[in-house]
Parts: C-alpha cells; structure tokens; sequence
C-alpha cells in the first residue's frame, strides 16, 4: 500500500519515495469581488519518474464581495472582508501546514484604478492581515497589484495546469492539432487580456512561447 503524507512535514525536501501532497493560497482581488483559490497538489514518484511533477487533485472556491476597491475610505474593512477566505483556507488546510503553505494576494483592475495613495493604503492593510494570517507570505511581492501584462500568462497558466497540458509522460512532446494548449480570453471588468501560444511546440522544464496582446 503506497504511503501518503505531505511534503516539509519533515525535512522540506519534495519526497521520490512516497506519495505526498501540498497546498497553495491564492487571493484574487478583481474589481467586483474577491476569490479563494485553495489548490491541493499531489506529487506521485511513478508519474514524477515520467515528467509529472505534480498535480492539481482539488480545487477550493470561496468569493465575498463586494471587492477591495470598494473599501477606498475603510481600508480596513478592505482587510476585515478577507477573513472568511481566510477562514476556510484554516479549515481545509491541516494547522501543521499553515506555515508551510504559501499564500499570495494580487489585486487587479479595480485597485489600479484608485489614486494612488488609496490602493496604497488598502494593500497596507490587506497585507498586514495575510501576513499575520498563519500562513507563509515572507516572500517579494506576496501582496501587490498586479500588472495587467501578467493577468493572461497566469490565467493562461492556471488553466493549462488544471486541464493538465502541460504535463505528460513525455519531456518532450509536439502539440497537435487535436491536443493543444488552451487559449485564454480573460475578460473582466475593466479590461480585456488575450493570450495564446505562438510556437505549437513546447518542452518540459524549457521556456514556453508566449504572445501576449493586452487592450485596456
């Protein structure tokens, strides 16, 4: 029977000998709302042998609203408005792997579009909640806003890393016709961001061609 257990439940070191699993925060500040992506990944030695490192095995997905820009004048309501995404990442994440498990914030469209001073203000409020959230922040740029020319790379990323083509069994393997990576059309509120690949051949663990044309 194959052990499972997490990965830094020890050393921190990714295990090649067992199954084990690990979790990632990621906070979506839109312009309407604010989301909980809590990704469960699981990294399997056999398929890892093979160019799969890792996995998606479960998503979570929390929203409140309404989003942080609304918050302009209270920034910290905008931290308070936090708490129930938080809240559930505690729940689903065992206690011993809070410190373990990275969590980051990027807000978007509706952040840019306050003055400056007050996105500044929400952020140092915002931040000061995820940090002291139990989780691991000590990282650059864990909370920030992010630039628009980022919004389709990681759209187009998350979405390929869930319908899982990036990986297969193969290092190295030619796109077909039939088996491509996803094309993104990330349309919010405030902005419109388009991201496709411009070369059909990809290989593991190697850079990835990307053309990127952002309208806003």
């Amino acid at each position: 029977m194959t052990k499972t257990q997490y990965w830094c439940h020890g050393d921190g070191i990714l295990n090649n000998q067992h199954t084990c699993r690990f979790f990632t925060i990621v906070i979506d500040a839109g312009s309407t709302g604010t989301r909980l992506h809590l990704y469960k990944f699981i990294h399997d030695p056999a398929t890892a042998a093979h160019g799969m490192p890792f996995k998606v095995e479960k998503e979570i997905f929390q929203e409140v609203k309404p989003g942080l820009s609304s918050f302009a004048k209270s920034p910290i309501g905008a931290a308070d408005s936090l708490e129930p995404l938080l809240q559930r990442a505690r729940k689903e994440v065992p206690h011993f792997m809070w410190e373990k498990t990275p969590i980051t914030l990027k807000a978007t469209a509706g952040l840019r579009l306050l003055p400056g001073d007050m996105a500044d203000d929400i952020l140092e409020k915002v931040e000061e909640r995820i940090f002291n959230s139990g989780f691991f922040a000590a990282f650059p740029d864990a909370v920030n806003v992010m630039p628009g020319s980022d919004e389709g790379v990681y759209s187009w990323f998350t979405l390929n890393i869930l319908l899982e083509t990036l990986f297969t069994e193969s290092k190295s393997f030619r796109i077909s016709e039939s088996s491509y990576l996803t094309l993104v059309f990330c349309l919010s509120f405030c902005s419109f961001f388009l991201t496709v690949s411009d070369n059909l051949t990809v290989t593991f663990n190697k850079s990835y061609c990307i053309f990127l044309n952002v309208l806003q």
